[in-house]
């Protein structure tokens, strides 16, 4: 462990696998095979194939079995190898520089993060349409179009609720938030040899900007074949492109070209906004996509205003989740199960309910305060609605 500074410490995390000769060893001293293995930890003989083929690693509980039986410690069962360094992606408020302590925090949450894999339940995925991705118009409308297949929508309006079936697809874990109005928008962390992306999500903000975001990680994690800005740029139109999608874009380019007076096609961008609980920005930009996309001129209209009044009026997404106070432990995790169906809180009660570890890992993983982690743990801890 290396020492950080006086408030924090870094793990650095181990890859862990089975020492197959060694176990293999033991065995045969103790003149047992796999089915008799499997029987003794009270296991399927899968499970023990897979462990001594390298394609799982056992849950700690099992591994504590597996020690006794073959009386072999940890260091003898155990090969552990330093584990790449995760992938960080930092969503700051008004994109504010990051500090080094907040990049080493977020490195050591990453390593934290490698302990709740086991307890995940997870498959890989495949995106083939995601191959040699393109800023073209044309190639982010049909990759739109394809996402949007997956949850049943042509032109419909996006919700939050498509959005998590999208993440439960595309292995991205989500981590709800309460960060504060004026905090970080969220952390992008993927943890690669396992192809896993976490994504922290602070739900004190607005909700068009909330959706924008997580559409725009979802992006991210679809293209990996892409860095640096042209995977910005393609995360910003693909998220666009699925809030708002081309055929709705044509309808309503058409729609505001009749409109001559521009106080009314101000107006009629703010009405689309609110059907579709997007940004007024996303609708003018999408709709002067398409536009240029068939060479027709752009709708020329000043929107600043209209954004912010937008905001104003619909307010935070943690208002309309929490009626506008500040939650218990109990109804943020009650709404964090109904809203969101993360994996990551069954994963954590797993981890938790067999290791026993303290609030401070709750702490620590979601970067809130003591009190509130406790409360957190408490709930986690102690009930199997979680697991």
């Amino acid at each position: 462990m290396t020492k950080v500074d006086a408030g924090h410490t870094m793990i650095l995390a181990m890859e862990k696998k089975l020492n197959v000769t060694n176990i293999r060893k033991a065995m045969e001293s103790l003149g047992i095979n796999q089915a008799d293995l499997a029987k003794m930890m009270t296991v399927s003989r899968e499970s023990v194939s897979n462990w001594l083929n390298q394609e799982k690693f056992p849950r700690a509980s099992k591994l504590l079995i597996m020690s006794k039986i073959l009386k072999l410690g940890f260091g003898e069962l155990v090969i552990q190898e330093q584990a790449p360094a995760p992938i960080i992606a930092f969503r700051t408020n008004k994109k504010k520089r990051v500090s080094t302590e907040k990049e080493l925090n977020a490195n050591d949450t990453g390593h934290m993060l490698r302990m709740l894999l086991p307890y995940l339940d997870t498959t890989v995925f495949s995106a083939p349409f995601t191959k040699a991705p393109s800023l073209e118009y044309d190639y982010i409308q049909k990759v739109a179009k394809e996402v949007r297949r997956r949850v049943n929508l042509s032109s419909g309006v996006m919700e939050i609720s498509h959005i998590m079936e999208l993440y439960d697809e595309f292995h991205i874990v989500l981590i709800p938030v309460l960060w504060g109005e004026k905090g970080d928008n969220g952390l992008y962390i993927k943890l690669p040899e396992d192809e896993i992306t976490f994504i922290y999500a602070n739900l004190e903000k607005y909700i068009a900007d909330f959706k924008f975001w997580m559409l725009h990680e979802l992006a991210h994690a679809m293209t990996i074949e892409l860095d640096g800005e042209d995977s910005e740029l393609f995360a910003d139109y693909l998220a666009a492109a699925l809030l708002f999608p081309g055929t709705s874009a044509k309808e309503v380019y058409h729609d505001l070209e009749k409109i001559r007076i521009v106080g009314a096609k101000v107006n009629k961008i703010k009405e689309i906004a609110m059907d579709y609980m997007i940004s007024p920005f996303t609708v003018l930009n999408e709709v002067n996509k398409y536009a240029k996309s068939v060479s027709l001129p752009t709708i020329v209209v000043a929107i600043g205003g209209a954004v912010t009044n937008f905001n104003k009026s619909v307010g935070l997404l943690s208002n309309h989740l929490f009626d506008g106070v500040s939650p218990s432990p109990e109804k943020y995790m009650e709404v964090c199960r109904k809203t969101f169906k993360s994996k990551f809180f069954v994963a954590l009660a797993r981890y938790l309910q067999e290791t026993g570890a303290d609030a401070g890992v709750v702490h620590r993983l979601m970067n809130i305060p003591i009190a509130d982690a406790k409360g957190v743990h408490n709930i986690l801890g102690n009930q199997n609605d979680f697991t």
